[in-house]
């Protein structure tokens, strides 16, 4: 189980912006050579049609949306650590837990069932 897309670690950058650090790699070895890394994500639109009139999203909980979708690759690579001490013997999690472990790696690395 690998994660294909662009490393972290990320970072919000103009309050709904997701970036990756200036002068890192894409998931295919390109480095950015500008100031600001790889967009990753922004997280600057979020309308919808709420009973036919078109609503968007407070900008503080776009704020959020950028600041969990930053974390996500630390995230994932926790989730991967505390699973491999689980293979090892070293954590014992329940089975629930094991299940909406390997459920969210699988999603983040698109390997859904």
């Amino acid at each position: 189980m690998k994660f294909k897309g662009t490393p972290g670690p990320w970072e919000v950058m103009n309050a709904t912006d997701v970036f990756t650090q200036q002068g890192s790699a894409n998931g295919s070895g390109v480095v950015c050579d500008n100031d600001d890394g790889w967009q990753v994500a922004g997280c600057f639109n979020g309308k919808t049609f709420v009973q036919g009139e078109l609503v968007t999203l407070s900008l503080s909980e776009k704020e959020a949306n950028a600041r969990l979708i930053a974390a996500a690759p630390d995230l994932l690579e926790a989730l991967n650590s505390i699973m491999e001490l689980q293979t090892r013997g070293y954590v014992v999690l329940g089975d629930k837990c094991t299940e909406m472990a390997s459920a969210a790696i699988a999603k983040a690395i698109g390997e859904e069932e």
